[in-house]
């Protein structure tokens, strides 16, 4: 082999005969030391994990959850039915749009009598509509047929406590009882006049009333 690299180069010519060669060197024993070590510490690793830790791990606590849910911002069943279905119009911050779309945010329609809140949202309204001092002349449709009593009750609770408003709850069995006694007015209330005529007809019942429909009634 010697002899074959000695006359590859001294011609300087390729020499065809010549075959190439990789001299034989042995692996030095500090490789296979770091090898064998490396195998060694796989092994013990693969057959000492505790194969149910990363399961227990990634279980939340009941106060993990609890968090979780208290910082996600997750809406209550009334915010939701508000959203879906009254934002568009009242905004999601109550204010409405003005001279179009009457506010929650601060009216007495809102934050009065609890029934006749429930009967807005039942009936609709269509008319001249004066809250907080600026008169309105839209449509508020029915939700008679598409919410139920239960829906009712909780946005109609959601907006009499949203936005600064503080006004008591109303229950499920109470919306069933507006309903009930609404079943067989199919119009929608004429505006401020049909909110007083609801207080009047109501009036024993009432725990509060609404500053703008007897503002109105009282200018009639």
């Amino acid at each position: 082999m010697s002899k074959k690299r000695r006359i590859e180069s001294i011609a300087g010519v390729r020499d065809e005969s010549f075959i190439p060669y990789e001299t034989y060197k042995r692996i030095p024993w500090p490789v296979y030391s770091v090898v064998i070590a490396l195998a060694a510490w796989g092994a013990f690793t693969l057959f000492n994990v505790d194969s149910d830790a990363p399961a227990v791990a990634n279980t939340p606590t009941s106060e993990q959850t609890a968090s979780r849910e208290a910082g996600s911002g997750a809406a209550s069943p009334g915010q939701a039915v508000f959203n879906a279905n009254c934002a568009t119009c009242h905004q999601e911050d109550g204010i409405g749009l003005s001279g179009a779309v009457p506010p929650l945010a601060g009216s007495s329609f809102v934050t009065g009598q609890a029934d006749v809140t429930a009967s807005i949202v039942l009936m609709g309204v269509s008319g001249q509509l004066v809250v907080k001092g600026e008169t309105y002349n839209g449509r508020m449709p029915t939700f008679r047929k598409t919410l139920s009593d239960t829906e009712i009750a909780a946005v109609v609770t959601y907006i009499r406590q949203a936005w600064g408003n503080d006004a008591e709850p109303i229950t499920a069995s109470k919306v069933a009882k507006v309903r009930k006694r609404l079943a067989d007015d199919t119009a929608p209330l004429d505006g401020n006049r049909g909110i007083a005529a609801l207080l009047t007809a109501d009036r024993s019942s009432s725990t509060g009333s609404s500053s703008d429909a007897r503002a109105t009634s009282t200018t009639r």
